[in-house]
């Protein structure tokens, strides 16, 4: 059985994923010289890479036409987010930040809230006759936003293309649109208001959960595909340090790594047997330390005997068990 993946065709997601797959030794080659709409990933004949427009892909997913994809998690809550045919098995890939918000115009200077806004809303309604209009791609994610701050008197206007500009073209009165700086609703003289961010969103993986799209072969594949990437994500943050040690001192050592480092030594291959060392003798070791730690944990090793000490950073770091697969595997049964 082949499975069939979506990937994101062009823009950012298409840069992150592949620069994610890569990394994860999942790397995916494009037909048409980078331009095709077919692919494959090395070591996985059995994959079919599909590259499609991001918005398509939970829409595909979801209707079981493929088994998974890579896409915006603001996509799939916004197309899928009440479908029970279609998980969002990693929702954090580590690209693609954006946050789904409220932007009003600048010269609203009494609006700085959602509750301001529904005054807003209200007073249009009254003494206008007509509803605050809302231009956005994202209909039902506003629509939940707006409910939620018990916002009524809007109408939804479509955004064929950049929603930004809306207000200042009098297509819109506001606009839910995506940013991640905010530097583009800055230079359209819009605003963030409080309480107005409807989804903190970045790139996910989402899988068809329908039992029918799976076999055997077809969830060996996706474990594959699903271990390397958190596999991947979870090296980005770690280093493994490397260090040796008198074995009287080791279980000190790797106790105060762990307490005051945040190191883990369950990942410890020890390369001689401290319980079989004299006191005296070095033992080598490693432990895995969360980057950020990685010099105050490298100077309290030099400080408390430890030599030799260097510090690797993996392309990959596997869990020791296989908790996402096992989940997904629970919720087809």
């Amino acid at each position: 059985m082949s499975v069939t993946l979506a990937l994101p065709s062009k823009g950012a997601l298409y840069d992150g994923t592949m620069s994610l797959f890569s990394r994860c030794n999942l790397a995916v080659s494009r037909a048409g010289r980078g331009r095709g709409y077919w692919g494959a990933i090395k070591g996985l004949d059995d994959v079919h890479v599909q590259f499609l427009r991001a918005e398509e892909i939970p829409l595909r997913v979801d209707s079981g036409d493929i088994h998974m994809g890579v896409t915006g998690l603001d996509l799939c809550q916004e197309h899928c987010g009440d479908s029970a045919t279609s998980h969002v098995l990693i929702p954090s890939l580590g690209f693609g930040y954006a946050r789904l918000v409220v932007a009003v115009p600048k010269v609203w200077i009494d609006v700085e809230s959602m509750n301001d806004l529904a005054e807003v809303a209200a007073a249009k309604k009254r003494l206008h006759g007509r509803a605050m209009l809302v231009g956005t791609k994202f209909h039902r994610l506003t629509r939940e936003l707006f409910a939620n701050h018990s916002i009524r008197d809007y109408a939804i206007v479509d955004s064929p293309g950049a929603t930004e500009g809306m207000p200042a073209s009098g297509a819109a009165d506001i606009v839910v649109d995506l940013t991640s700086s905010g530097a583009t609703l800055i230079e359209n003289d819009l605003k963030e208001i409080a309480g107005g961010t409807a989804i903190e969103s970045e790139a996910c993986l989402v899988v068809n959960a329908d039992t029918a799209s799976w076999n055997d072969d077809a969830l060996q594949t996706l474990e594959h595909i699903v271990e390397s990437l958190e596999a991947g994500l979870r090296a980005r943050s770690r280093s493994l340090i490397h260090f040796t040690v008198k074995a009287s001192l080791l279980k000190e050592i790797t106790a105060a790594l762990v307490s005051s480092y945040h190191c883990e030594v369950g990942w410890e291959p020890i390369v001689s047997d401290a319980t079989e060392t004299p006191a005296d003798l070095p033992v080598s070791t490693n432990v895995v330390c969360p980057t950020r730690h990685v010099y105050p944990a490298v100077r309290f090793l030099r400080q408390s005997g430890g030599a030799s000490v260097s510090v690797m950073s993996p392309s990959l770091m596997f869990s020791d068990t296989f908790d996402t697969i096992a989940r997904f595997r629970q919720q087809l049964n």
